[in-house]
């Protein structure tokens, strides 16, 4: 039976064509910016499933979970590593082509995807993997790649910018050369770590969220770049400096008149989604903009002779 089943698929994999490799498609103009704050990063379709990365794509599995696969009664994997998954109907296990060829001719982007074929690996004669072949829909039990499937659970995931806290607070005053001190308030949303899972036809893929830097813009033209979230300040620690995200203005923020202004801080949290399963793993870097902008007020410091 699965001597007929290779056979069949030389059969119907003779008239294919290689296609010519295209490059990756550029990122989607104004992403990661204030305005639209979505990463660059993250598509907004999964290849050859067009449609919203948060809803589960046509023909993926409904349940996801434990998966059991059989071929003549004898259980085999529903997923091997660098294969892809186990498809029911022909006893053989696909993939989405990667990097994906252009689609073939008539056929327009997103309308479908190249799969990856390879029978004969549970118990044939010789396995054979087939040139890549378009298909408009995921064949019977193939699920996403372990990268698809891991920008499908980011895509469910909150991952914010930060917080801005600052001291001295913006309804004070701050002075020329003394430390100013940085943070963002210590939640999951904000810094991280954000851990999820899913499994996909027999695919499980977890991956771990955790803001690597926080660039600081001062509003004087400087800017200082901080790992995690910096450190709260307290009363007790008086004029100190802070141990991992400080600043020091060397300017008062003037306005054109000579009138005391004020430099209005902003901050941009990096974000690095690492994740792994399926015998792959990656990082996928997400930008995310502070949702409170703040104004500091900064004087020179005056001194007194006698």
């Amino acid at each position: 039976m699965l001597i007929r089943r290779v056979l069949a698929g030389l059969v119907i994999a003779a008239p294919l064509v290689f296609a010519v490799v295209t490059p990756a498609q550029a990122a989607p103009p104004n992403c990661g910016t204030p305005e639209n704050p979505r990463p660059c990063e993250l598509p907004g379709t999964i290849p050859g499933h067009p449609g919203n990365p948060t809803t589960r794509p046509p023909g993926h599995d409904p349940n996801p979970g434990p998966r059991v696969c059989q071929e003549f009664a004898n259980t085999v994997d529903c997923y091997k590593e660098g294969f892809g998954s186990y498809n029911d109907n022909d006893g053989c296990y696909y993939r989405v082509a990667s990097p994906q060829p252009a689609p073939p001719a008539g056929a327009e982007a997103g309308s479908g995807a190249w799969y990856e074929r390879t029978c004969g690996l549970n118990g044939g004669p010789q396995s054979f993997t087939f040139p890549p072949q378009w298909m408009t829909s995921p064949p019977q039990g193939v699920g996403m790649t372990p990268e698809q499937l891991a920008r499908y659970i980011l895509a469910r995931l909150v991952l914010k910018g930060a917080s801005i806290q600052i001291r001295p607070e913006p309804t004070g005053k701050g002075l020329v050369g003394m430390p100013v001190w940085m943070w963002t308030t210590n939640e999951p949303a904000r810094v991280g770590p954000i851990t999820d899972s899913e499994t996909d036809y027999g695919l499980t893929v977890s991956l771990t969220a955790t803001v690597d830097r926080i660039v600081w813009n001062m509003g004087d033209g400087g800017s200082k770049t901080c790992s995690g979230g910096g450190t709260p300040y307290n009363v007790s620690m008086g004029m100190a400096e802070s141990p991992d995200c400080g600043y020091k203005y060397k300017d008062a923020s003037r306005n054109r008149d000579g009138s005391l202004g004020s430099y209005r801080v902003t901050a941009t949290s990096t974000w690095s989604v690492d994740w792994q399963g399926g015998g792959e793993s990656g990082t996928i870097t997400v930008i995310r903009f502070a949702d409170n902008p703040v104004n500091i007020q900064i004087e020179e410091l005056q001194v007194v002779s006698k």
